[in-house]
């Protein structure tokens, strides 16, 4: 199972639940058992259903999730009672099963609410894929052209700075010449007479 879609489908029950306290759609009897519901049947239920998205194929995941949210909704109403309708509507039996199966419709669309969100955030830009091989490849590839370059305008440096060095010398070993030259013309004897 993997455990971004639980955490996606935990984040799906956590704004169910927060939109359904706030409209009074339904009414926990304590506030855990809303936490509860968020975590195990939208995260780990619910996101478990997705995570066989491949194996079930979408009406599949949709039927088995719809399946789960029927028997859970129906665990509710008879032996749980973690929550309860306030509406009138829901006070008849046949106003009760109206509820149950519309909810159990809308279970079953939370796996596949799951996927797109995940799809979703794969191609958000505050969520990086890694990058492929070739791209890796490729990054390495630019990375030593711009280490080739770098050394390839420092070896054009130093080579510039040689040949100036080289210059110096030549004119140095120049002026050496003329003066070597210029004393050996210069008899020893010809200040002394």
């Amino acid at each position: 199972m993997t455990p971004h879609l639980i955490l996606i489908a935990t984040g799906i029950g956590v704004v169910a639940e927060a939109v359904a306290r706030i409209l009074r759609l339904w009414l926990f009897r304590h506030w855990s058992l809303a936490i509860f519901n968020a975590v195990v049947v939208y995260g780990l239920i619910m996101g478990g259903v997705a995570a066989q998205a491949r194996q079930l194929g979408t009406m599949g995941m949709f039927t088995t999730a719809a399946a789960i949210g029927l028997a859970y909704e129906l665990a509710n109403l008879r032996v749980l009672h973690f929550w309860r309708f306030p509406d009138e509507r829901a006070a008849t039996p046949g106003g009760q099963i109206a509820v149950i199966v519309v909810l159990s419709l809308l279970w079953g669309l939370v796996p596949m609410a799951t996927l797109q969100a995940s799809a979703s955030l794969r191609h958000a830009s505050f969520v990086e894929s890694p990058p492929s091989p070739l791209e890796q490849i490729n990054q390495r590839e630019r990375l030593l052209l711009q280490k080739l370059d770098d050394l390839h305008a420092r070896t054009k440096t130093v080579e510039e700075k040689l040949a100036a060095v080289r210059e110096r010398k030549e004119r140095l070993l120049r002026k050496l010449e003329r003066r070597q030259a210029g004393g050996a013309r210069r008899t020893p004897h010809e200040g002394t007479q």
